[in-house]
């Protein structure tokens, strides 16, 4: 919570399960830390698919998996995780992802960020091949998500 009473709005929450945190007195910066966050989890999520289904397409996707051991030992299991979890619900992120543009312009910061990542998102085959998931290879299961009518019409 923020604003100037984001202490009092915060005590209202004490007694239950809600974790209601304030972080300044400064109105907007809930939702502010929101996108922020927003942007680091579905970009990034984004970007790491964007990457290992590349390099599966140009048959390296071995050789990124050794560099990745060596030098980012976590990015072999986001790729599974993000496969597994963003990939099947990706169609729900477009007004998100439009909300993270609209802010990075109104703070003066190239909205295309944001834009690119939707790109990546529309993209994305779901599952994407070298995860393994039709042949029950994929290190996460990823569930399977029937197209709806979404983002003009189209739900990858």
């Amino acid at each position: 919570l923020s604003g100037p009473r984001a202490l009092e709005g915060a005590d209202l929450f004490s007694a239950s399960m809600l974790d209601a945190r304030t972080i300044g007195e400064k109105p907007g910066s809930a939702s502010a830390l929101k996108i922020a966050y927003a942007a680091w989890t579905k970009c990034t999520d984004a970007l790491v698919l964007a990457i290992r289904t590349l390099a599966a397409m140009e048959g390296v996707d071995k050789a990124l998996l050794e560099e990745w051991a060596l030098s980012q030992p976590d990015l072999e299991r986001r790729s599974f995780q993000a496969a597994a979890v963003a990939v099947p619900k990706a169609w729900r992120y477009a007004g998100e992802m439009r909300e993270i543009a609209a802010t990075f312009e109104a703070a003066g910061r190239p909205a295309e960020r944001a834009r690119c990542a939707d790109d990546v998102r529309r993209e994305l085959p779901a599952p994407p091949p070298w995860c393994g998931a039709a042949t029950g290879t994929c290190a996460v299961p990823v569930r399977e998500v029937e197209a709806e009518e979404v983002d003009g019409g189209r739900a990858p």
